[in-house]
């Protein structure tokens, strides 16, 4: 093609029409991948090439054939370190990632990944890698041991605590709530225990008037 010179629509769509159904060999592939390893566009041409693919869309028959092509696939592990090596160092712009938030936030958007999601379940070794990064306990990399916040702390326990039956105060109904013991919330299973909403409820009333009547006679005995 000659340099400035442009292709009409009706020679466009001709070109199209000759190359469909035709597939490149593997030989072809790993020829044209060979020749080109190394090269880079220029900003210039990258700017054109952006702006021409600007409110362009795949059709739902495109993004299917694209899915059912990528299905099944899984990258080298040379593959996934050049990914790693060319994204290193590279940082989205605020105004990039406010347009991000803004089509996330879409209910549209929110209905598309529900619907993708639907009936989608973790395969085995998926849920026993999850567990084992739960189990860490100390060797995970966040782990504060004393100094964890009351949410982390009885959220740890209700990981480690097996859960009854019935409610551990009145035997009556199911345990819904973990509840501390001694007032001290110490990261101890056994200084914990499982209640339901009202006994939890009523426990938690009377621990607060048994420190609140101790408070008081030490401030009068201060007084004294």
């Amino acid at each position: 093609m000659i340099k400035g010179s442009h292709l009409s629509k009706e020679h466009k769509k001709r070109i199209s029409e000759a190359k469909k159904g035709k597939h490149f060999s593997k030989e072809h592939k790993r020829k044209l991948s060979i020749a080109l390893k190394g090269r880079h566009l220029l900003e210039e041409t990258k700017n054109k090439i952006s702006k021409s693919l600007k409110g362009r869309h795949h059709t739902e028959k495109s993004r299917h054939k694209i899915s059912e092509s990528l299905k099944g696939k899984k990258f080298s592990e040379e593959h996934k370190k050049n990914i790693s090596k060319a994204n290193k160092g590279k940082h989205l712009s605020e105004l990039h990632r406010i347009k991000i938030l803004k089509a996330m936030n879409t209910k549209e958007t929110k209905r598309k990944i529900s619907k993708a999601h639907r009936d989608k379940h973790h395969s085995e070794k998926t849920k026993q890698k999850i567990k084992e990064v739960v189990a860490k306990g100390k060797k995970h990399h966040n782990w504060k041991g004393d100094d964890v916040g009351y949410s982390s702390l009885h959220e740890w326990i209700r990981r480690n605590k097996p859960k009854p039956d019935v409610c551990e105060m009145c035997n009556c109904f199911k345990p819904k709530e973990i509840s501390n013991i001694s007032g001290e919330y110490k990261r101890d299973i056994d200084d914990y225990q499982w209640l339901c909403v009202l006994c939890h409820s009523y426990y938690d009333n009377q621990i607060r008037d048994i420190i609140g009547s101790a408070a008081k006679d030490r401030r009068n005995r201060y007084k004294e």
